[in-house]
């Protein structure tokens, strides 16, 4: 099958711990995030992209991100791989 490998700019929520003055609290900031993967899922709402597609089959990684937070998709091409979308069984 072919799937489509992406780089994926997006923003993230951030949460810094400890107490600290009002003024420093209003200079947070989202963190910027750079994803690497291949685009399992283009939804509305959602994007999902997997980090790991197993020859033997099966997929590890998945990472949903909102769609509110991307900021950029860049494509990096499509490649074919050799899986038939169910998980190894296990031992």
């Amino acid at each position: 099958m072919k799937i489509e490998r992406v780089e994926v700019t997006w923003v993230d929520s951030c949460e810094f711990g400890g107490w600290e003055s009002l003024e420093e609290g209003r200079t947070h900031i989202p963190g910027k995030a750079v994803t690497m993967g291949f685009l399992l899922e283009d939804a509305p709402d959602h994007i999902n992209i997997v980090q790991t597609i197993g020859a033997i089959g099966g997929i590890m990684g998945v990472l949903t991100i909102p769609r509110g937070c991307v900021q950029e998709i860049q494509s990096l091409g499509e490649v074919e791989v050799e899986c038939d979308g169910n998980p190894p069984e296990a031992p």
